[in-house]
């Protein structure tokens, strides 16, 4: 996936996925982005994304969003980088750090 639907989509479903995931989060999970408000229902929650080069002119996407379960909630960011010459964007990382730190 290149576009940042696409990443998110992608990336909330690795996370649903992933056993440890659903051990400290819960199977059930929802994601969102950033917080623009105070009313829970009513705020708008883009999710905060950024693409860069780097010296070595590889394309990065940069992104962070929420993750929130019955059991816990958490932060996830990620880095995709498309070497150049490539056609293709690779993870190179995707975190996902769980407990109550954005609250």
């Amino acid at each position: 996936p290149s576009g940042d639907v696409q990443v998110f989509n992608h990336s909330t479903e690795i996370v649903k996925r992933n056993p440890e995931c659903q051990r400290l989060i819960g199977r059930r999970m929802s994601f969102h982005g950033e917080s623009a408000g105070t009313n829970r229902w009513t705020r708008n929650r883009p999710v905060a994304s950024s693409r860069v080069k780097d010296q070595f002119g590889n394309e990065h996407i940069l992104m962070r969003f929420y993750v929130e379960g019955d059991l816990g909630d958490g932060i996830v960011q990620l880095d995709m980088t498309k070497n150049s010459g490539k056609d293709k964007f690779e993870y190179r990382y995707l975190h996902v750090h769980i407990g109550g730190m954005w609250r």
